[in-house]
């Protein structure tokens, strides 16, 4: 996948069209998917262009960004399909492992809605005395739901 990063001007004279015209290219190059903007407001918008579709990502680091106040940088790209819960990002949070990915995974307990989930998710990847190591840790450092008495045993 090739990938060329360009500002509006640098675009147009790359194409030898009008700045207009750039702009309407990059935008239909947009609704396709083969452009990502960044910048704007008193940084100039850089636009990155692909050869093939770039599909969003929806997965364990878009969630984890969402509720802890400490953003992770990608490791990788996470692509799901279906519903991606809190509880299937805990888990996956603990298989990652390092110190920064689970300190920013405390913070999803607070969001937990379905303990028996996380625990069956938990068993069936033999995590369990990670989980309640971890959520005993999370209620030390944050204020979080409590865990029903019967997951502690």
């Amino acid at each position: 996948m090739v990938v060329k990063k360009f500002t509006v001007d640098s675009f147009a004279e790359q194409k030898g069209i009008t700045r207009q015209s750039a702009l309407n290219l990059l935008s239909r190059l947009k609704k396709r998917n083969l452009v990502n903007v960044s910048g704007g407001g008193r940084q100039p918008r850089i636009y990155t262009l692909y050869t093939l579709p770039k599909k969003k990502t929806n997965g364990f680091y878009d969630l984890i960004n969402t509720y802890a106040p400490d953003k992770l940088q990608p490791k990788f790209e996470h692509y799901v399909n279906g519903r991606y819960t809190v509880e299937r990002a805990i888990i996956d949070g603990i298989i990652i492992g390092d110190s920064r990915t689970l300190d920013a995974t405390m913070h999803l307990f607070r969001h937990v809605t379905d303990w028996k989930r996380l625990f069956d998710m938990a068993e069936k990847k033999n995590l369990k005395p990670e989980v309640i190591e971890l959520y005993n840790k999370a209620r030390l450092v944050i204020k979080s739901k409590k865990m029903p008495e019967r997951y502690l045993r």
